[in-house]
């Protein structure tokens, strides 16, 4: 879903905050973002562009009752970004990021349009910190030699997973990406942060590896959801101006899809209306 900001022409004017529900009792298996880009061919519409967003988004995972203590347990899955797909290019190493992770507990759900980076929600002090630093490659997609794919079998991603407390009702993790500039393999561009110094590998600030911060990404798992089912809006609602197009979007959670949207008792003010979609 898309974060919902009130302008008329919101709905096709493209998203800059996007969302996954989990509250049907599932995660998608994966997520990539893309630009949209101009498309010559269709004036005044937008295409795909075949270049990916370089910020790997979120993929949740909720094992229900697992924890020693009983408590739910929730991971977190980022992948690296691959080699580039051609032959030859996809037998090296992938570009190497810096992660950084802060990842909060809240005892109540977490909204969309909570996770800013000023949102009080998302998770950014040091006693926050679940993992300081950690260096984010993939190894090579294919064979040197037939560039044939090789099952990565996981070596390409940050999994995190903690058991949540009994009283939890929202996971928030904020990750933070830098650029790596230290030593590569000219031959396989696999990152060689020791080559720094003992300990850089860990700790590679004082040992001037860590570039250009590059951009963060908020994720949040509500717990609990279900079979219950809930409808949200956007926080703080905006104020409306007369004779002025407005636009305000409900997002449920929980329940069986597919959703649609009516008007059981009363009735709407005048020039408003409801869409069942």
């Amino acid at each position: 879903s898309c974060f919902s900001s009130g302008q008329a022409n919101y709905a096709t004017s493209g998203c800059e905050h996007f969302g996954v529900s989990l509250g049907a009792g599932g995660g998608p298996t994966a997520t990539k973002y893309r630009w949209l880009i101009a498309n010559s061919a269709a004036p005044g519409t937008l295409i795909q562009s075949t270049t990916r967003v370089g910020i790997p988004a979120v993929v949740w995972r909720v094992n229900v009752g697992a924890g020693v203590n009983g408590g739910n347990v929730v991971g977190a899955v980022i992948e690296a970004e691959p080699p580039e797909p051609n032959c030859g290019l996809c037998a090296k190493w992938g570009e190497p990021k810096w992660v950084k992770v802060f990842v909060t507990e809240t005892e109540y759900e977490v909204d969309l349009d909570h996770l800013l980076t000023d949102g009080e929600e998302v998770p950014q002090s040091s006693s926050e910190t679940e993992i300081e630093w950690v260096l984010l490659q993939s190894p090579p997609a294919c064979d040197d030699e037939t560039c044939a794919a090789v099952d990565l079998a996981g070596g390409n991603e940050l999994d995190l997973e903690a058991e949540a407390g009994d009283a939890s009702k929202t996971i928030v993790r904020r990750y933070e990406f830098y650029e790596y500039t230290g030593a590569v393999n000219p031959d396989d561009n696999e990152a060689n942060p020791k080559d720094a110094g003992d300990g850089c590998e860990g700790d590679p600030e004082p040992c001037d590896i860590v570039g250009n911060y590059l951009g963060a990404q908020m994720a949040a798992a509500v717990l609990g959801l279900g079979d219950v089912f809930e409808v949200v809006t956007q926080s703080p609602v905006l104020p409306g101006e007369e004779g002025v197009s407005y636009m305000l979007m409900l997002t449920a959670m929980g329940g069986a899809e597919p959703y649609t949207w009516s008007l059981t008792s009363g009735s709407l003010f005048s020039g408003m209306s409801l869409t069942v979609d």
